[in-house]
């Protein structure tokens, strides 16, 4: 965050002089700079919420502050990796997004039911591979750290499934989802 705040106010210093002059170049140089930054920024805590979902289910943790706290410092300890696989899945995301932008810019208008259905097709066919996408980031995120944390020396709690408790555990002698009814049926 330091690093941040420091590169932001350098930034501010070397773009100010431009701003001031009121030209249209300082105030698209003030964007070319700044959006990365930006966009940096917002990833980092995107990616540490999710490591920090994943550090909840490997380690069964109950702090979620904490556990959020030691995902941003997963994600700051391994960049490349965190954010490289978070940008191999933007790629194509961002690449359907486009291409149903200019298909929509470049489309009549939907006058006719055969347009509206295609562009319902398209619309439902662009959120599925939204969807996948993410559970591949996903999956993919929670393999690496998994893997990490597997490392000699770096210790994980099993991963707990919770389980409803059973009707003989309760004392329970009722019917239930795999036993028929203990009382038989009138007739």
């Amino acid at each position: 965050m330091i690093v941040v705040a420091g590169l932001m106010s350098a930034l501010a210093a070397v773009e100010r002089p431009l701003l001031e002059n009121a030209s249209e170049a300082g105030s698209y140089l003030w964007l070319l700079f700044n959006l990365p930054v930006v966009a940096i920024t917002c990833g980092l805590f995107l990616l540490a919420l999710d490591y920090a979902r994943i550090h909840v289910v490997i380690g069964d943790s109950r702090g979620m502050v904490r556990t959020y706290f030691r995902a941003l410092l997963f994600v700051l300890r391994h960049p490349v990796t965190t954010y490289g696989m978070a940008i191999l899945v933007l790629i194509p995301a961002a690449m359907l997004m486009l291409g149903y932008v200019a298909y929509e810019t470049m489309s009549p208008v939907a006058a006719s039911w055969g347009t509206i259905a295609l562009l319902f097709g398209i619309q439902q066919a662009i959120v599925v591979t939204r969807v996948g996408l993410r559970v591949s980031l996903v999956h993919a995120e929670f393999r690496y750290a998994v893997r990490l944390a597997s490392r000699p020396g770096v210790e994980v709690a099993p991963i707990a499934v919770l389980m409803a408790p059973d009707a003989n555990e309760r004392g329970d002698a009722g019917a239930g989802p795999n036993r028929p009814d203990p009382t038989p049926a009138a007739e």
